[in-house]
């Protein structure tokens, strides 16, 4: 029988100190909004890319209708694009379209220069060591378009209405009755039966046979279309001149428009999932949406060259390449609130998860507008499976911005000592540009307590979370929904109000003119003790939350669970930590805080009825510290899902004197679509070194300590979803930094 517990008043928080500032906690997710030029060396201009991983990738060079301009060839990249290299070609074709399946196997296609009815195949099973030439049917004209969904199934696209297709590998290539002499551009397939082809005058063309029998639909439009990309058998976008934006639900039965915000031509689309896309065109036009196309908004490019393909592996790692040898890839910018080497010791760390040779993170960092000098850290370059941790004595400012250009993503933290020579230590992961947002929320807000401060940090980044410049917001910060306070922030500045004898929640921050980074900072225990926790976006509310561990059973601990209601009707809510579980209704506005005494187990679970959002975090006493964790969001009811197989932090340490190091992985039992998951295996490495592997059966979790272990970074592993943390004791003090 399932234990059940009655909610308690929660204790009050923070209240007292001058001035401070440095840290925070909660897992990322962007949309990589950030992009930066790659030195490719082609001298060609681009028009197809294609990566089967974060490292293995490959571009060609060529020209077609919808790009123009000159140049040809094959080049690759095995450390995410920081250096590219030539591939020999046995043609000199210009090369339109490239299709990889794995780091061994992939086509190009084209058409020989001065031939149009030469369209040319090549094929690689070496990762274009080597590449022969494949024998395409007779009176083949150029070739666009080439998709393969595996070893053996591919076909491409080309001019006149052109399909062939291969189900051997391109050993042998078929002819396909299209049913259009209409020019097509891109091909798509989900897999061996499902596929589109779209080109001129609108065309649309879709098989369910594997291209048996192609059938025409009607897109609503004359404009030449020249992307197309599907996610399931009834989810698509295709993409075409004047910033045409198709999409359909029911497998192209029905297309309507989207509204694109651009009259640019747009010559490729790529989506991730039903919500994550991008498309590209021209004059350096990048376009982003988070839900499905409802919306798309504007990427910085930082070029005015035409953009003509895009591809991703994951939500952070992305390229895009076009005209005048243009390879753009996807960069980390992250920032934090402030930074204080003043009443602290305040580092900044920086961790290269990669391990490939050669991939490297190039770091930049700015506190306050001012560029920071990192000569003596190896100039900001840290190489594969190493940290570096620059600090900058008797600095304090903020906001804190810090740009890294990495093929595996850079890995990016604060941790503070409080005050200096203190033993206070908080560590608080960069908010990435990606969830920059106008409205942020918390659980709680206490000036009321006994030994308590509590600042609201808010800072204008000045841009906003697509990186576009902004100017001045307009803030205002709200406690139970009550406003508080408001102003004016300058691109750049921030803002540190604290409201003495308040108590209460939820804490909001709302912005007008552009996005901000909000972040509450407590000092606990008359000063001595130290907590930041950023602010949660209204974006990534979730009807379901994890963390991966509750205790109210050791020694000097204190834990509790808040949960607050945003919403303008009442939510039912239920909390199950190992076994048992608390149920009870959260009126509008209103929040519960539960603890239950004498329990000591993970991982921990909150959701809600019906799919209502909520805000959810722990709040934890251990000694002198106070520790306050934003839980880890596994929304069933929208498009935020933070839950994942991989997790990274900056640093480990179990040997320095004092310090106790524990990484925490917990099995929430669930996958990503909300189905039930079984027993996982997980894997633990250190400095790219694995140190620990085993199996964590549904609602279960590991608590591995590594005894003299201390560097960077660390990572966990599964094959499937989980929840990490890692948690610290220093000398009496608790810290618990959640995965990035």
């Amino acid at each position: 029988m399932r234990k059940v517990f009655s909610p308690r008043v929660l204790f009050a928080l923070p209240a007292t100190a001058a001035a401070f500032l440095a840290l925070a906690i909660f897992p990322s997710v962007s949309m990589a909004a950030s992009w930066n030029p790659e030195p490719s060396g082609t001298n060609s201009t681009l028009v197809g890319v294609s990566f089967v991983d974060q490292n293995h990738g490959w571009a060609v060079g060529g020209n077609v209708p919808l790009v123009g301009g000159g140049g040809s060839g094959i080049f690759a990249t095995s450390n995410g694009g920081s250096s590219w290299s030539p591939q020999t070609s046995p043609v000199s074709d210009r090369f339109n379209g490239v299709s990889f399946v794995d780091q061994n196997h992939g086509w190009v296609v084209g058409g020989a220069v001065g031939s149009p009815l030469a369209g040319a195949i090549l094929a690689t099973t070496n990762g274009g060591a080597s590449w022969s030439l494949q024998t395409s049917p007779p009176g083949t004209p150029d070739l666009y378009s080439v998709k393969f969904v595996d070893q053996s199934h591919g076909w491409a696209v080309g001019a006149g209405g052109t399909i062939i297709a291969t189900t051997d590998g391109g050993a042998t290539w078929t002819s396909q009755t299209s049913g259009t002499t209409n020019d097509l551009y891109r091909v798509f397939f989900l897999g061996q039966n499902d596929g589109y082809a779209v080109g001129q005058n609108g065309t649309i063309l879709s098989t369910t046979d594997g291209g048996a029998t192609w059938t025409s639909q009607t897109s609503g439009t004359s404009n030449l279309l020249y992307g197309v990309s599907f996610v399931d058998q009834n989810r698509g976008w295709a993409v075409g001149a004047g910033g045409t934006i198709l999409h359909t639900v029911d497998g192209g039965a029905g297309w309507s428009p989207q509204a694109s915000g651009t009259a640019n031509d747009l010559y490729r689309v790529f989506f991730l999932d039903q919500y994550h896309g991008w498309a590209v065109g021209q004059s350096g036009t990048i376009l982003v949406t988070t839900n499905g196309g409802a919306n798309w908004s504007p990427q910085a490019s930082g070029t005015g060259n035409w953009l003509a393909d895009v591809d991703f592996t994951d939500l952070s790692h992305g390229w895009i390449v076009g005209t005048g040898d243009t390879i753009l890839a996807t960069t980390n910018t992250s920032y934090w609130t402030w930074y204080d080497d003043v009443g602290g010791s305040n580092w900044v760390l920086i961790a290269n998860p990669a391990s490939a040779p050669g991939s490297l993170v190039t770091s930049q960092l700015s506190i306050g507008g001012r560029a920071m000098s990192l000569a003596g850290y190896n100039n900001g370059v840290v190489a594969p499976g190493h940290s570096i941790t620059p600090i900058f004595p008797g600095v304090m400012n903020g906001p804190v911005k810090a740009v890294t250009w990495a093929p595996a993503g850079g890995i990016l933290s604060q941790r503070s000592l409080w005050p200096h020579g203190g033993s206070s230590m908080e560590e608080v992961n960069g908010t990435e540009r990606g969830r920059l947002s106008n409205h942020f929320y918390w659980t709680w807000y206490d000036m009321q307590s006994p030994g308590y401060s509590d600042w609201v940090l808010v800072s204008n980044p000045g841009q906003d979370h697509n990186g576009n410049p902004q100017g001045t917001v307009s803030a205002t910060v709200k406690i139970g929904g009550a406003a508080v306070w408001s102003g004016a922030i300058a691109p750049g500045g921030r803002v540190t109000p604290t409201f003495p004898g308040r108590m209460g929640g939820p804490v909001e921050v709302i912005s007008s003119g552009g996005d901000v980074l909000a972040s509450q900072r407590v000092l606990s225990n008359y000063g001595t003790a130290f907590n930041e926790v950023p602010g949660i976006p209204a974006a990534e509310l979730s009807d379901r939350y994890f963390w991966t561990w509750y205790d109210m059973q050791s020694a000097g601990a204190k834990d509790w669970v808040l949960v607050a209601n945003p919403n303008s009707t009442a939510v039912t809510a239920h909390i199950w930590i190992a076994g048992h579980q608390w149920n009870g209704t959260i009126g509008p506005g209103q929040h519960v805080t539960p603890t239950f005494p004498g329990l000591i187990g993970g991982p921990v679970e909150v959701w809600t009825d019906g799919g209502a959002k909520v805000i959810a975090t722990q709040r934890s006493i251990f000694g002198p510290s106070f520790e306050e964790v934003p839980g880890l969001a596994a929304s069933t009811s929208g498009n935020y899902y933070a839950l994942a197989s991989d997790y990274n932090w900056t640093w480990y340490d179990q040997r320095s004197p004092g310090m106790t190091n524990w990484v925490l992985v917990a099995n929430p039992g669930w996958k990503q679509d909300g189905s039930p998951q079984g027993t996982v295996t997980a894997t633990v490495k250190i400095g790219g070194v694995p140190v620990w592997s085993g199996t964590i059966a549904p609602g279960a979790n590991k608590t591995p300590t590594f005894a003299g272990k201390m560097g960077g970074p660390v990572e966990v592993s599964a094959n499937g979803n989980v929840i990490a943390s890692q948690r610290v004791l220093y000398n009496g003090y608790f810290n618990e930094v959640l995965g990035q």
